[in-house]
């Protein structure tokens, strides 16, 4: 299993987390822990992240609890996904991502 742990703020807003979406195994779970005051979504791509001749297509994740939240919320990927971000929307806090993908790196 992998972990990630990424802390976004508004000078890092967007960094892009790239997954292994090869894996035969897609669970990804994650944490999005809030400090401060902070609206926040996350969102994924299918596009190669790690290309630079390529300008990923940003989507929202789909449950609105990823979409302008403002507290910590956890969800999941059950399909392959390229990459994910946090891209903090307002306020002057923080949010720590941690990411937890199963299967063999």
């Amino acid at each position: 299993m992998r972990q990630i742990v990424f802390n976004y703020n508004a000078a890092n807003s967007g960094a892009v987390i790239p997954l292994n979406y090869d894996n035969v195994s897609v669970g990804i779970g994650f944490v999005c822990k809030v400090t401060g005051t902070v609206n926040y979504t996350v969102n994924h791509t299918y596009d190669n992240c790690m290309d630079p001749a390529i300008t990923p297509t940003w989507l929202p994740h789909g449950t609105s609890n990823m979409i302008a939240a403002t507290s910590t919320q956890e969800s999941n990927f059950v399909i392959p996904v390229a990459g994910m971000q946090v891209v903090i929307n307002s306020g002057d806090g923080s949010v720590q991502l941690v990411v937890l993908q199963q299967g063999i790196i």
